[in-house]
């Protein structure tokens, strides 16, 4: 059996793990959403995950607030507040159109008090 050579880890970073785990999501859906996939498209192997993300449960709590730093707020003030309202929820409405895994994985997260 002939001996493969190790995985490349050297790109390996929580910003990378986050951006496969959020393309597996976008493209395959939650239910293909596992840390072996992820490994698999950061070219790694599924334990080299765990020095950054302790546990799958922990890799869907961070992934909405990845995807909210998409969101397009407009500066406090500067403009009225009903158009600051329809450009906050338009932007949602557009966040939500590109990620629609976004809506049912944040609200199946534990609500800080």
């Amino acid at each position: 059996m002939a001996n493969r050579p190790a995985p490349r880890q050297r790109n390996l970073s929580l910003e990378r793990i986050l951006e496969a785990a959020a393309e597996l999501l976008d493209q395959e859906g939650f239910n293909a959403l596992t840390m072996r996939a992820v490994a698999e498209r950061c070219g790694v192997t599924a334990m080299s995950l765990y020095r950054y993300v302790p546990t799958k449960q922990d890799l869907v709590a961070i992934l909405p607030n990845r995807t909210l730093d998409e969101l397009e707020l407009p500066e406090v003030g500067s403009v009225p507040r009903d158009e600051e309202i329809r450009i906050v929820m338009s932007s949602l409405h557009q966040l939500l159109l590109s990620h629609p895994e976004f809506a049912p994985i944040t609200s199946s997260q534990p609500m800080a008090t």
